[in-house]
């Protein structure tokens, strides 16, 4: 697990460096990077357990 972070980590800040150090949103570079390596991302886990729908 930490390895994996530790690889999101890194390319995020690759698509970081790739837009010469333009600010931009960090968490952006995070998704991105995550979907790359993972296939997934934890943005797209969030909103789906955030959007269940509710019986009454």
């Amino acid at each position: 697990m930490k390895a994996k972070q530790n690889q999101i980590a890194q390319r995020a800040y690759e698509l970081f460096l790739a837009r010469k150090n333009q600010s931009s949103d960090h968490l952006a570079d995070w998704y991105q990077a995550e979907k790359e390596i993972v296939g997934t991302t934890t943005k797209k886990t969030a909103v789906k357990k955030t959007t269940k729908k509710v019986r009454s």
